[in-house]
């Protein structure tokens, strides 16, 4: 399925921009599994799913000299992202 999809994406022509190719691709994927009754791993099929929220904690993160060490990596990544 993932190989059809990249093949529709890559080898349709880019003929309108009205309907972006992934959504055709989306679309046409959809449509044959409904249509042949192809048989498809889910999410269900990985394990149960929780019924309830996690619980709002603050982090366990030590406030020593180490902290900012531990924080500073993720700190970083959160700043490229949003900059």
């Amino acid at each position: 399925m993932v190989a059809v999809g990249i093949a529709v994406m890559v080898l349709r022509p880019r003929g309108t921009t009205v309907v972006p190719v992934p959504l055709v691709a989306i679309v046409a994927l959809t449509g044959f599994v409904v249509l042949a009754s192809v048989t498809v791993p889910d999410v269900g099929d990985q394990g149960e799913l929780p019924s309830d929220l996690p619980p709002l904690l603050f982090p366990q993160v030590p406030f020593s000299m180490e902290m900012p060490q531990i924080i500073a990596p993720y700190a970083a990544a959160v700043a490229v992202v949003g900059w």
